[in-house]
């Protein structure tokens, strides 16, 4: 493929001014081993673009721990969260990303399968990040902290693109989530109280009714499978 040369210009009107093949952009996101760091690359390196891509990744520690060690690898004009366990549904995920991205925003793709707000899929500029790293005394809901303290301190906005697709497949959902259920109520409670960006009460009102709504299900379940 050519490179295309042309600049790219976002919805906040800022040109780039450079050549598409000049631009670097860090995709970022940590992995459990290097095999498996190693499937996502070979994965995204099937993807149609022109940019200068850098994988940055680690191992070490937890997530947040691991997202930190990579962001600090970082060196593209943006960065590109994403998650081992996430596929793009093209082969433009790359390319539409970067073309979606805006300065002073985080740009979240539509996910396939996703359950909670999480950095899987999203895009900023890096030097929007203003040094902030992840806080690694929240080992559930870290990426929605990480959000909601970039908007507060510096004004990132956070806003969803309809042009890029990605398939997450999350185990922990069902393999994880009694586990870290307790955690993520009481972090997300933290949030919401030190940052207001939902009503607390609507909150636990949905939260209730998850939970009416799973115990219906499988009393549905039991009851026909006891009727033979």
């Amino acid at each position: 493929m050519k490179p295309l040369q042309k600049a790219l210009q976002g919805e906040s009107g800022d040109s780039f001014g450079e050549c598409v093949d000049n631009i670097k952009v860090s995709i970022v996101f940590a992995a459990k081993t290097d095999k498996e760091a190693q499937e996502l690359i070979n994965i995204l390196d099937k993807q149609e673009h022109d940019y200068d891509i850098e994988y940055c990744y680690s191992t070490e520690g937890g997530i947040a721990e691991a997202v930190n060690k990579s962001l600090d690898m970082a060196t593209g004009k943006y960065v590109l969260f994403t998650e081992t366990d996430a596929r793009p549904v093209d082969n433009f995920w790359i390319k539409n990303m970067v073309e979606s991205a805006e300065k002073n925003k985080f740009i979240k793709a539509l996910e396939v399968n996703h359950q909670t707000l999480n950095w899987c899929s999203t895009i900023c500029h890096r030097e929007d990040l203003k040094d902030e790293r992840i806080n690694e005394n929240y080992t559930v809901a870290e990426d929605t902290e990480f959000f909601l303290r970039l908007k507060h301190k510096h004004g990132m906005e956070f806003k969803t693109t309809n042009n890029a697709v990605i398939k997450h497949n999350r185990p922990f959902e069902n393999e994880k989530a009694i586990s870290r259920a307790y955690i993520y109520g009481r972090n997300t409670a933290k949030l919401i109280k030190r940052y207001g960006f939902y009503p607390l009460n609507a909150y636990i009102r949905r939260q209730e009714i998850k939970a009416e709504e799973s115990k219906l299900t499988l009393k549905g379940i039991k009851d026909e499978l006891s009727e033979g």
